[in-house]
C-alpha cells in the first residue's frame, strides 16, 4: 500500500507556514524567499565538485600522485624525469589494450578470460605471416584481427549459443587458443621479418617520444568512452549489466548486445596481440597470456573511478597508468625484479575488493563477491543460485550487476503485488523483443 505524505503549505513569501504541522518545532529557523534554512546546505555547483574529486570518485588518480612523489623523493635523478613517463607510457600501452577490451564484456555482464590468449595467437599469426607470406606490414595487421575474430566467433558460440558460463567457456576456449599459438610456432621464437620494417612501422613510429602503439591505445579509449557513455548500445550494455531480466522486459536484445560485446573483445586483445609482437619484434606464443592479470586488474580498478560502479574507458587509462608508474617506480629505485608481479597481484585484489563494494560485482565462478543494490527488484521469478540479478543461463553469466546502471533505467509496469522495478530505458515507447 502507497502512503500518502503531506507536503508543508507554503506562504506567498516562500517560508514554511508556522500553522502547518508538518513545520514542527522549527521556530527560531529562519528561511529564505526559497524556503531554504540560511547555511543549510552548500551550494550545488559546490557539491558536485565535492563528489567529483572525492577519494571514492577519483581515489586512484591520488594514488598515483603519491607513488610519484615517493619514488621521486627516493630517486629524483632517475624517476622524476620526461624519460620515465615516456617508459610508462610506451611500455604499458599494450596492457591498456587489453584491459580496454574488456570493457564491453565485463559492462555486460560476461567475463572475457581469453583476452590474453587471443593476443597471442594474433601475435603468432601476424608473425607467421611476415616470415612465411609476405612482408607487407598492413596484411599481417590484417590476419591477425581476421584470427581474433574467429575466435570471438567461438566465444559467442560457446557462450550464448551453447548456454556454458562465460567464466567457465572462455577460459576453456583460451586454453585452446593458446595450444593452437604453440603449435603454429612450433614452441619457438618467430623473429624472421618481424624486427624490421614492420616493428619499425608499428612500434617505433613516434611523436614527441611518444610511441604509436601508446596513440592507439588513446584512441580505442576515446571510441570505448562514446560507445558506452553516448550511444543506445552502451546504456543497453549497463543494463543488461545491472539487471539481465529487466532489461529483456524493456526489450534489449541481451544475445546480440553481449554478442558484439564478445566479438569486440576479441579483436581489440587481438590488436593488442599484433602491437605486443611488433613491440617486441618477434612473435612467442607466451607473451599474450601474460597479460590477462593486469588486464582484469586496471579493469576492475577502472570501475572505481569517475563513474563509481560503471567499468569505464577512463577509469581504466588512470589504472594502467597506475600499475605502470607501480611496477616502474619499483625497479628504478632498486625492487627485486619479482616486485612488480607482487604490485599487480596486489592491485588486482584491491580493485576486486572496491569494486563489490561499490556493487560492481566480484570476480569469481559464482559471483560469491556480487553486491546488488538495495533498490533493484527482480519480476516474479525465483532467485537462483547467482542471486535475484544473476544473468539467466541463456545468457552465460558474468559480473552480475552494476550499480550505476539504474542511471540509464526507467521504469518497467509489473504484475500487482510486486511492485516497480528499474527498467532500461522507461517509457521511450521500446517495444519488448525489438532491442531498439
Amino acid at each position: 500500500m502507497v502512503r500518502a505524505v503531506d507536503r508543508p503549505r507554503h506562504d506567498r513569501g516562500g517560508g514554511v507556514s508556522p500553522s502547518d504541522p508538518a513545520a514542527g518545532s522549527t521556530s527560531g529557523v529562519r528561511t529564505s524567499g526559497a524556503g531554504i534554512a540560511d547555511g543549510a546546505a552548500p551550494h550545488p555547483a559546490r557539491r558536485q565538485w565535492l563528489r567529483r574529486l572525492s577519494p571514492r570518485t577519483i581515489g586512484a588518480v591520488y594514488v598515483l600522485v603519491a607513488l610519484v612523489v615517493i619514488f621521486s623523493l627516493m630517486k629524483p635523478h632517475e624517476f622524476f624525469a620526461v624519460g620515465t613517463a615516456q617508459l610508462v607510457v610506451n611500455q604499458y600501452a599494450t596492457t591498456g589494450l587489453v584491459g580496454l577490451a574488456l570493457l564491453l564484456p565485463l559492462a555486460s555482464g560476461l567475463y572475457d578470460l581469453s583476452v590474453g590468449s587471443v593476443a597471442g595467437l594474433s601475435g603468432i599469426a601476424a608473425a607467421w605471416m611476415l616470415a612465411h607470406v609476405t612482408t607487407n606490414p598492413v596484411a599481417a595487421v590484417l590476419v591477425g584481427l581476421a584470427v581474433a575474430l574467429a575466435v570471438g566467433l567461438v566465444n559467442a558460440f560457446v557462450v550464448l549459443v551453447l548456454n556454458i558460463d562465460s567464466f567457465i567457456g572462455t577460459l576453456a576456449t583460451g586454453s585452446i587458443v593458446t595450444a593452437i599459438a604453440t603449435a603454429v610456432s612450433g614452441d619457438t621464437t618467430i623473429a624472421h621479418n618481424v624486427n624490421g620494417a614492420f616493428q619499425q612501422d608499428v612500434a617505433l613510429t613516434s611523436l614527441g617520444g611518444v610511441t604509436l602503439p601508446a596513440f592507439i591505445t588513446l584512441g580505442v579509449a576515446i571510441v570505448l568512452f562514446l560507445l558506452l557513455e553516448r550511444t543506445a548500445f552502451g546504456r543497453r550494455s549497463y543494463a543488461i549489466g545491472f539487471d539481465t531480466e529487466v532489461a529483456r522486459l524493456g526489450g534489449v536484445r541481451v544475445k546480440g548486445v553481449r554478442m558484439v560485446s564478445l566479438l569486440v573483445s576479441a579483436m581489440l586483445a587481438g590488436l593488442a596481440g599484433v602491437v605486443a609482437t611488433a613491440v617486441i619484434g618477434a612473435g612467442s606464443p607466451a607473451t599474450g597470456p601474460s597479460f590477462l592479470l593486469p588486464a582484469f586488474a586496471v579493469a576492475f580498478l577502472g570501475a572505481t573511478q569517475f563513474r563509481a560502479g560503471r567499468f569505464n574507458a577512463w577509469g581504466t587509462v588512470v589504472a594502467v597508468l597506475l600499475l605502470g608508474t607501480g611496477n616502474v617506480g619499483l625497479l628504478i629505485v632498486g625492487g627485486p625484479s619479482w616486485s612488480p608481479d607482487i604490485f599487480d597481484g596486489a592491485m588486482l585484489i584491491a580493485a576486486v575488493g572496491l569494486t563489490s563494494v561499490h556493487g560492481v560485482g566480484g570476480f569469481s565462478i559464482g559471483k560469491l563477491l556480487r553486491r546488488r543494490s538495495p533498490k533493484s527488484l527482480t519480476v516474479g521469478a525465483s532467485e537462483g543460485p547467482g542471486g535475484a540479478g544473476a544473468a539467466a543461463p541463456d545468457d552465460g553469466g558474468g559480473p552480475g550487476d552494476q550499480h550505476g546502471a539504474g542511471a540509464v533505467a526507467g521504469r518497467v509496469a509489473t504484475p500487482a503485488g510486486v511492485g516497480s522495478v528499474r527498467g532500461p530505458f522507461g517509457t521511450t515507447g521500446m517495444r519488448p523483443g525489438t532491442g531498439s
